[in-house]
């Protein structure tokens, strides 16, 4: 089993979602105090950063067709207007744009729209210096910049501006930092002292503020080293868009094709490919992803580093290919398509992990509902995972909540190690608690289904658990499909445990699986002479309470682990439904 890195929320609070209104270059009406027009010729300015400097507060800034010079500040509440994200393009700067100013006496309400943001690169970022005393340390927002208003030594940050972002594309952006520092404040031990530490966050934005994207496209950008450069940042995270402090709202939006890149000699943390929101020292208020796709992201880590470094295990993670969602951040995913994102880690000499290809959240109340999880991939290659914990699943939640009419399928999870052990948590959904507070996950009017796991070794041991669904934690399923997952474990040793489900405890309690109206069938597990192959339906050391459900046609058991009901033969239509489970009276109790 394994723990990624768990940053801390703070405040939760109700979400504002401001009313977008989309302005074109021709005949949009002037609803503000003024409107400055920009355009290559025969317009007020020829560029946009004079005409923002011109502005005052509730102006309207219209801009023609071209391509204008990036590296713009806008500290006063304005409607930037493009021509459309095919003719109005905003080109280069550290920071394309800047919105806000840290420690400005206020921050504004910004909005734009119609306008292609690309060709930053950050090499650092307003709060490196603030927060760490070294600038180029913290690297974010190649496109988009929002800085936080201040950052209070005993108290969260405080937000900064409020931005809707409409119509428009934010791409090809990248931040990755200039320095490095080693010290034992900001990095655990390396070999020869502590690990180099700098950040490279938000290619394509960095916020720290309330942030609306509604029918935008955030696509191919880049945390981490860009060609001909080293590779500099130890923690490259959210590619796309990383959220540190407010609200995330996206609506009707693409995030596609952005990298987060972990790579040798710094390299250690590669985590929200699409989007990461909340950082420890932040405080994000919620996220709220609706109508939207999140595709093709990646966070990939590769690393020469060791297990250990004195005495400690070097924490080594590539997590969340699409989505990363730190503690106490209320997630709502509504109508929304996360698919091939991926994860993956290269680590020959230490334990280099790889999780959650599809979507993390950590301890923070979630809700799926009509909604599509497929196609995400998650490799892993490392010495072993014997310390860190197994590695998988394309789906974590921590925090219990709500998953309804939702698919997960089609994902996939490969763990190897040459000669060491290879542990695979499951390609599907995993249902964790971590601090002895479980809370419920409840799985309704949903298919988990066709998702693969394979876990491979030359000389060690290989196993896989809890293929499509793996609970450490409190989980009602009611109306799921759980089919069609696989598991296989390859070695001359090792067990293959839950092709459907795997339930029991490798950290904390309490632990319970209700199953209602729920049917686990067609599940497999497979492996070689030396593997144990337990529970091709169900796996569990704990009591579950089954109401009107099947497990059937699974192979090669149906249920280790409960004792009341003889398992039926594989391919049997006999459910396993003693008297008292079919009454709801009771569990079924495990076998000891």
């Amino acid at each position: 089993m394994r723990q990624g890195r768990v940053w801390r929320g703070a405040r939760t609070v109700a979400l504002l979602v401001p009313m977008v209104m989309t302005l074109v270059w021709a005949g949009a009406e002037a609803v503000s105090a003024a409107t400055l027009t920009v355009c290559p010729s025969g317009c007020q300015y020829s560029q946009i950063g004079p005409a923002v400097a011109a502005a005052h507060s509730g102006d309207t800034i219209k801009v023609g067709p071209g391509t204008y010079q990036g590296g713009i500040t806008i500290d006063v509440s304005v409607r930037l207007a493009g021509a459309g994200a095919g003719s109005t393009i905003i080109r280069g700067g550290d920071h394309v744009l800047t919105i806000g100013a840290f420690g400005a006496s206020s921050e504004p309400a910004v909005s734009i729209s119609g306008v292609t943001i690309t060709g930053g690169v950050a090499r650092s970022s307003p709060v490196s210096e603030a927060l760490f005393g070294v600038p180029g340390l913290w690297a974010g927002g190649g496109g988009v910049e929002i800085p936080p208003q201040a950052t209070p030594p005993d108290a969260p940050p405080v937000d900064g501006a409020t931005v809707t972002i409409s119509d428009s594309v934010i791409t090809g952006n990248r931040a990755d930092p200039e320095r490095a520092v080693s010290t034992a404040e900001l990095s655990p031990p390396c070999p020869g002292g502590p690990c180099p530490f700098a950040a490279a966050v938000g290619g394509g934005v960095e916020s720290w503020g309330n942030l609306t994207l509604v029918h935008t496209t955030v696509s191919d950008n880049t945390t981490g080293p860009a060609a001909g450069l080293p590779a500099i940042c130890s923690d490259c995270d959210g590619a796309g868009i990383l959220s540190e402090q407010g609200s995330l709202t996206l609506a009707g939006t693409t995030v596609s094709g952005n990298q987060a890149i972990a790579a040798a000699p710094n390299g250690r943390f590669a985590e929200g490919g699409g989007v990461y929101a909340g950082l420890d020292f932040g405080g994000s208020d919620a996220l709220t992803v609706s109508n939207s796709t999140v595709t093709g992201n990646s966070a990939s880590l590769t690393t020469s580093l060791p297990k250990f470094a004195g005495g400690q295990l070097i924490e080594l993670n590539a997590n969340s290919g699409g989505i990363h969602v730190g503690d106490g951040i209320p997630t709502t995913v509504d109508g929304t398509v996360i698919k091939d994102n991926s994860a993956s880690a290269d680590g020959p000499h230490g334990e280099a992990d790889a999780i959650d290809a599809a979507m993390n959240v950590s301890d923070s109340p979630l809700t799926i509902r009509n909604s599509t999880i497929s196609g995400n991939r998650l490799t892993d290659e490392l010495a072993t995972n014997a310390d860190s914990g197994s590695d998988g699943s394309a789906v974590e939640a921590d925090g219990g909540g709500i998953i309804s009419n939702t698919r997960i399928t089609g994902n996939t999870v490969t763990v190897v190690s040459p000669n060491g052990v290879a542990g695979n948590a499951g390609a599907g959904l995993a249902a964790l608690n971590f601090n002895s507070d479980a809370r419920l996950l409840t799985v309704s009017d949903s298919v988990i289904s066709g998702n693969t796991a394979i876990a491979r070794t030359s000389t060690g041991s290989a196993t896989v658990t809890g293929v499509g669904i793996l609970n450490e934690s409190l989980l009602k399923l009611d109306g799921v499909v759980v089919s069609g997952n696989d598991g296989t474990a390859i070695g001359p040793s090792g067990t293959a445990q839950g092709g459907g489900i795997w339930n029991s405890t490798d950290f904390s309690g309490p632990v319970q699986l209700t199953l209602d109206n729920t049917t686990v069938t067609s599940n497999s597990l497979t492996g070689g002479p030396g593997i144990t192959l337990q529970g091709g339906g169900l796996f569990t050391t704990l009591p579950v309470t089954l109401h009107d459900s099947v497990i059937s046609g699974n192979t090669p058991d149906q249920c280790l682990g409960c004792a009341d009901a003889p398992a039926p033969a594989a391919g049997s239509r006999t459910s396993l439904m003693p008297t008292r489970a079919r009454e709801g009276s009771s569990p079924i109790s495990p076998s000891r």
